[in-house]
């Protein structure tokens, strides 16, 4: 191979290359929590698990005969049956900041009750949360704290459709927008609108204090809320991508240029 031909692959490949990283910064860092084996002991209780405490009920990890075996993602997921409350700190790690999506996948069956995720700054002085509610054959609802204000959504809930929920997180403007897409429906994804927080929130509280909880007080029917696939993504300020684009935009640049004075 010619050292032109080799210049025009660079260049290829770095064409190629800049979509990739750029998407990969986009993602930025990552928290992720599944409920998969080894972590986590199918048919046992979650609490006590890889974290996980609470006060109330128990959450069966899936699948697990005469409890649940619809799973969300992989191959396991953890069941509330009735009243449950868990809770768990975030991964050591883990970035939050204005832009950050905290996301997880829900499936609620029933005739009443809930099923929740929020974002909690303050485990030991009482859930102080910010988050997502999904009604069986009621609405999606968005809560600055489920004890006293409440934002109804008017977006029905399926009962026993998979749900992807979605909390984009604004310190700045003390707010989250909230998203969901219909998993089983095949819908795409949809704002559900805006909240303000219960009180001043800063992310160093969350990561340091808090954490997020799952909460479940489903009844009747099958009286099941699942959950999987909780993570936090934060978006990286745009002068990274920036430096990223320059970096590949000069790769291009020098390959161009060493193909030319080879030619010459």
């Amino acid at each position: 191979m010619n050292i032109d031909a080799i210049g025009k692959l660079v260049r290829f490949g770095a064409c190629l290359l800049f979509p990739l990283a750029a998407g990969a910064a986009l993602a930025g860092p990552m928290s992720l929590v599944t409920f998969e084996a080894p972590t986590y002991t199918a048919g046992s209780n979650l609490r006590g698990q890889d974290g996980w405490g609470g006060w109330s009920g128990t959450a069966v990890i899936t699948p697990k005969l005469g409890v649940e075996t619809r799973v969300l993602s992989g191959d396991q997921s953890a069941a509330f049956k009735g009243t449950v409350y868990a809770n768990r700190a975030f991964d050591a790690g883990t970035v939050l900041a204005d832009g950050s999506v905290f996301s997880w996948r829900i499936l609620v069956d029933g005739t009443g009750g809930a099923g929740m995720a929020y974002l909690s700054d303050n485990f030991t002085g009482g859930a102080t949360p910010i988050g997502i509610l999904a009604y069986p054959g009621g609405n999606f609802w968005l809560a600055f704290n489920p004890d006293a204000s409440s934002t109804d959504t008017g977006v029905s809930v399926t009962s026993g459709n998979e749900y992807l929920l979605e909390m984009e997180l604004d310190f700045t403007a003390q707010q989250f927008e909230a998203f969901y897409t219909d998993v089983d429906g095949g819908g795409s994804r949809t704002s559900l609108g805006t909240q303000i927080f219960h009180h001043a929130i800063d992310p160093a509280s969350i990561l340091s204090n808090g954490g997020v909880y799952l909460i479940s007080s489903i009844t009747g029917g099958n009286a099941v809320a699942i959950f999987d696939d909780i993570r936090t993504v934060a978006i990286p300020e745009p002068s990274t991508l920036v430096l990223l684009g320059i970096g590949l935009a000069g790769l291009v640049v020098v390959a161009f240029r060493t193909g030319r004075k080879q030619r010459g």
